[in-house]
Protein backbone atom coordinates (compact mmCIF):
# COMPACT_ATOMS: atom_id res chain seq x y z
CA UNK A 1 0.00 0.00 0.00
CA UNK A 2 1.25 3.45 -1.56
CA UNK A 3 1.38 5.85 1.30
CA UNK A 4 1.38 9.66 0.59
CA UNK A 5 3.86 11.62 1.85
CA UNK A 6 3.55 15.70 2.40
CA UNK A 7 6.80 17.44 1.10
CA UNK A 8 7.31 20.06 3.15
CA UNK A 9 5.62 23.52 2.39
CA UNK A 10 9.03 25.44 2.42
CA UNK A 11 10.49 23.24 0.27
CA UNK A 12 7.56 22.79 -2.32
CA UNK A 13 7.72 26.93 -2.63
CA UNK A 14 11.37 26.99 -3.16
CA UNK A 15 11.11 24.45 -6.00
CA UNK A 16 8.83 25.95 -7.55
CA UNK A 17 10.69 29.45 -7.12
CA UNK A 18 13.36 27.08 -9.13
CA UNK A 19 11.55 26.70 -11.89
CA UNK A 20 11.28 30.64 -12.11
CA UNK A 21 10.16 33.57 -10.49
CA UNK A 22 6.84 33.40 -9.38
CA UNK A 23 4.13 36.07 -7.38
CA UNK A 24 3.30 35.55 -4.07
CA UNK A 25 -0.69 34.93 -5.25
CA UNK A 26 0.83 32.04 -7.56
CA UNK A 27 3.08 30.01 -4.58
CA UNK A 28 0.00 30.73 -2.65
CA UNK A 29 -2.93 28.90 -4.94
CA UNK A 30 0.07 26.42 -5.58
CA UNK A 31 0.50 25.79 -2.34
CA UNK A 32 -3.67 25.68 -1.86
CA UNK A 33 -3.26 22.96 -4.46
CA UNK A 34 -1.41 20.79 -2.49
CA UNK A 35 -3.75 21.08 0.55
CA UNK A 36 -1.45 23.34 2.47
CA UNK A 37 -3.24 25.38 5.25
CA UNK A 38 -3.33 28.94 5.06
CA UNK A 39 -1.42 29.03 8.58
CA UNK A 40 1.52 26.76 6.50
CA UNK A 41 1.15 29.16 3.68
CA UNK A 42 1.26 32.33 5.71
CA UNK A 43 4.31 30.79 7.56
CA UNK A 44 5.91 30.03 4.29
CA UNK A 45 5.51 33.50 2.81
CA UNK A 46 6.28 34.87 5.40
CA UNK A 47 9.94 33.22 5.56
CA UNK A 48 9.94 33.91 1.99
CA UNK A 49 9.66 37.64 2.08
CA UNK A 50 12.63 37.79 5.03
CA UNK A 51 14.77 35.64 2.43
CA UNK A 52 13.56 38.06 -0.50
CA UNK A 53 12.76 35.50 -2.49
CA UNK A 54 9.29 37.12 -3.62
CA UNK A 55 9.22 40.65 -4.31
CA UNK A 56 5.39 41.46 -6.12
CA UNK A 57 7.48 44.50 -7.40
CA UNK A 58 10.70 43.21 -8.37
CA UNK A 59 8.43 40.29 -10.10
CA UNK A 60 6.29 42.54 -11.99
CA UNK A 61 9.28 44.89 -13.34
CA UNK A 62 10.95 42.13 -14.61
CA UNK A 63 8.23 40.30 -16.02
CA UNK A 64 7.13 43.16 -17.36
CA UNK A 65 10.68 44.32 -19.13
CA UNK A 66 10.89 40.96 -20.24
CA UNK A 67 7.76 40.74 -21.84
CA UNK A 68 8.07 43.80 -23.65
CA UNK A 69 11.77 43.78 -24.82
CA UNK A 70 11.65 39.73 -25.59
CA UNK A 71 8.28 38.91 -26.32
CA UNK A 72 7.36 41.84 -27.97
CA UNK A 73 4.12 42.40 -25.93
CA UNK A 74 2.18 45.55 -25.19
CA UNK A 75 1.60 47.66 -22.12
CA UNK A 76 -2.11 46.57 -22.24
CA UNK A 77 -1.40 42.57 -22.29
CA UNK A 78 1.26 42.82 -19.97
CA UNK A 79 -1.26 44.46 -17.32
CA UNK A 80 -3.59 41.95 -17.59
CA UNK A 81 -0.71 38.94 -17.41
CA UNK A 82 0.23 40.02 -14.27
CA UNK A 83 -2.79 40.85 -12.73
CA UNK A 84 -3.93 37.43 -13.39
CA UNK A 85 -0.98 36.15 -11.64
CA UNK A 86 -2.50 37.77 -8.71
CA UNK A 87 -0.06 40.97 -8.71
CA UNK A 88 -1.93 44.15 -7.19
CA UNK A 89 -2.73 46.51 -9.67
CA UNK A 90 -0.72 49.52 -8.04
CA UNK A 91 2.40 47.49 -8.72
CA UNK A 92 1.54 46.49 -12.30
CA UNK A 93 1.21 49.98 -13.36
CA UNK A 94 4.23 51.26 -11.21
CA UNK A 95 6.10 47.88 -13.09
CA UNK A 96 5.23 48.97 -16.40
CA UNK A 97 5.51 52.58 -15.71
CA UNK A 98 9.46 52.27 -15.04
CA UNK A 99 9.65 49.88 -18.06
CA UNK A 100 8.60 52.34 -20.39
CA UNK A 101 11.10 54.81 -18.72
CA UNK A 102 14.13 52.69 -19.50
CA UNK A 103 12.31 51.20 -22.85
CA UNK A 104 10.39 53.14 -25.52
CA UNK A 105 7.78 51.88 -26.70
CA UNK A 106 7.86 53.04 -30.24
CA UNK A 107 11.29 50.91 -30.76
CA UNK A 108 9.65 47.68 -30.33
CA UNK A 109 6.67 48.84 -32.17
CA UNK A 110 8.77 49.58 -35.33
CA UNK A 111 10.75 46.63 -35.20
CA UNK A 112 7.89 44.91 -35.24
CA UNK A 113 6.73 46.79 -38.06
CA UNK A 114 9.82 46.63 -40.09
CA UNK A 115 9.55 43.36 -39.48
CA UNK A 116 5.58 42.73 -40.76
CA UNK A 117 6.62 45.42 -43.98
CA UNK A 118 5.26 43.22 -46.52
CA UNK A 119 1.97 43.12 -45.08
CA UNK A 120 -1.02 45.38 -45.31
CA UNK A 121 -1.76 48.42 -42.44
CA UNK A 122 -4.47 47.28 -41.47
CA UNK A 123 -3.04 43.48 -40.58
CA UNK A 124 -0.16 45.11 -38.85
CA UNK A 125 -2.10 47.25 -36.66
CA UNK A 126 -4.29 44.60 -36.08
CA UNK A 127 -0.96 41.75 -35.24
CA UNK A 128 0.13 45.07 -33.02
CA UNK A 129 -3.10 45.76 -30.87
CA UNK A 130 -3.81 41.56 -30.37
CA UNK A 131 -0.17 41.96 -28.77
CA UNK A 132 -1.38 44.67 -26.02
CA UNK A 133 0.20 47.91 -27.79
CA UNK A 134 -2.04 51.00 -27.51
CA UNK A 135 -3.75 52.47 -31.00
CA UNK A 136 -2.91 55.41 -30.92
CA UNK A 137 0.93 54.80 -30.80
CA UNK A 138 0.62 51.84 -33.54
CA UNK A 139 -0.56 54.73 -35.49
CA UNK A 140 2.38 57.56 -34.83
CA UNK A 141 5.04 55.07 -35.29
CA UNK A 142 3.34 53.65 -38.32
CA UNK A 143 3.22 57.49 -40.04
CA UNK A 144 6.56 58.42 -38.73
CA UNK A 145 7.91 55.20 -40.60
CA UNK A 146 5.69 56.08 -44.13
CA UNK A 147 6.33 59.58 -43.69
CA UNK A 148 10.25 58.73 -44.16
CA UNK A 149 10.15 56.15 -46.74
CA UNK A 150 8.49 59.05 -49.39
Amino acid sequence: MKRSKKIDPMKYALKLLKIRARSEEEIRKRLRMKGYTEAEIGKVMEKLRRMNMVDDSKFSYLYAYDRLTVHKRGPKLIRMELIKLGVDERIVDDAIERVLMETKEEDVISGMVEKWKNLDKGKIIDRLMRRGFDYQKIVEVLNSLFEKEN
